[in-house]
């Protein structure tokens, strides 16, 4: 990797929705891909974001396999009124992770964790036994449910 490449191994830093165009532009994919059943249930990962950025999550990385706009995609959201919050003598960072595709390939996932800084250029590792996550098969999904489902994986961090 050379210095003037913007990719870690995290994915791309983003603060625009022109960032996350560039970089992961399935992220912002308004459709399914043509190539799914009808059973398949599009679960449009922007509305997952309006509705994470309603409770003070925000896109921070993104990333995304391949180049069609229904491939596999992940963005990492940070809430900057959380901050890191001490665990142990460590110091430790709430992160959302949102894991998806409109192709069938993958389900949709919402990853939840307590992320340890670990040096000054931002690198992170999850904490060990601090990680939860949901997982959804694109079949049958209410998108009213999965947006209540996304406040009460949120408010998990509120203590």
């Amino acid at each position: 990797m050379t210095r003037n490449n913007p990719l870690t191994s995290i994915g791309y830093r983003v603060t625009t929705l022109e960032d996350i165009r560039n970089h992961a532009p399935a992220v912002l994919t308004e459709h399914k891909s043509p190539h799914v059943s009808d059973r398949y249930s599009y679960v449009p990962t922007y509305e997952l974001l309006e509705a994470f950025d309603k409770l003070g999550w925000s896109p921070t990385y993104v990333r995304q396999q391949g180049s069609s706009n229904y491939s596999r995609h992940m963005v990492r959201l940070n809430n900057p009124d959380l901050g890191f919050m001490p665990l142990h003598r460590d110091k430790v960072r709430p992160q959302i992770v949102l894991d998806n595709s409109h192709n069938g390939i993958s389900p949709a996932q919402i990853h939840m964790g307590l992320f340890r800084l670990v040096c000054t250029n931002g690198l992170v590792v999850a904490m060990p036994g601090m990680f939860t996550s949901v997982r959804l098969r694109h079949i049958g999904i209410d998108m009213k449910e999965l947006k209540e489902l996304v406040e009460v994986v949120a408010n998990q961090y509120n203590i």
